[in-house]
């Protein structure tokens, strides 16, 4: 970093290494993508991909402004536990607006995304079925590790730049 001409390397190094990892975690993402859904059971473990899933806790509950159903999960992977998530499906009755409310796990080699699907309703609302999402999406961390690295080339390149003009123009 003593020379503008060295800033000016590893500007551009930071920059093209930045793009290449996002381009990475680009391609890895949008191929190994996998969606899985399934009613949700709270008697039995849910299989999942390579994820087990199990229901620890569910319960309907009255909020100030809105009912949610909420379901705390357990997510283990060859008998290991990952996580416990808690994904929500909120209804607000002022607007008649239902919103789902995505649990979310991320690590640097992948995320999971949990979501409670709309609930279909049997003969009685406490015969109610909910769905299960879960999103496994590899190197999603990669795209923001990439755009960081090539901001902050960037950031190198406009320091050299100010540098080598004496900061004025």
């Amino acid at each position: 970093w003593r020379s503008t001409a060295g800033m000016h390397h590893m500007a551009s190094a930071m920059a093209h290494a930045g793009f290449a990892i996002f381009i990475l975690g680009m391609t890895l993402t949008a191929t190994l993508k996998q969606t899985y859904e399934l009613p949700l059971d709270a008697r039995t473990p849910m299989v999942m991909g390579d994820y087990t899933l199990s229901v620890r806790a569910a319960e309907k509950r009255e909020e100030h402004n809105y009912i949610t159903r909420r379901a705390t999960i357990d997510i283990t992977r060859d008998g290991i536990l990952i996580t416990t998530l808690t994904p929500e499906l909120r209804f607000y009755a002022v607007r008649n607006m239902q919103t789902t409310e995505a649990a979310l796990h991320s690590t640097l080699l992948r995320d999971l995304y949990l979501v409670l699907g709309e609930a279909t309703y049997a003969r009685d609302e406490s015969e109610s079925v909910l769905g299960l999402r879960l999103y496994v999406t590899p190197a999603q961390q990669w795209l923001w590790i990439g755009f960081l690295l090539a901001a902050m080339g960037g950031f190198v390149a406009l320091i050299a730049a100010l540098r080598s003009s004496g900061g004025t123009r």
